[in-house]
């Protein structure tokens, strides 16, 4: 069975480690609840991103990456 490991660490603060496993409930579900923690950490990282932006960080593409 897969697993999904995810680790978030360096300028988005305190880090963060989870593991999503088939085993619990299938692949989809493995995937569903990454997704879904992903997703809690996205206000956050929003914010982040403003308060770096704000101090004149900013990523090299300035539209913060924004997906076509």
């Amino acid at each position: 069975m897969g697993m999904i490991s995810i680790d978030i660490r360096g300028s988005f603060g305190a880090l963060k480690a989870e593991k999503f496993s088939a085993m619990e409930g299938g692949h989809a579900f493995a995937l569903t609840r990454a997704i879904q923690f992903l997703l809690s950490q996205m206000q956050e990282a929003i914010m982040r991103d403003h308060q770096l932006h704000a101090e004149g960080e900013k990523p090299p593409k300035s539209d913060f990456g924004m997906l076509p």
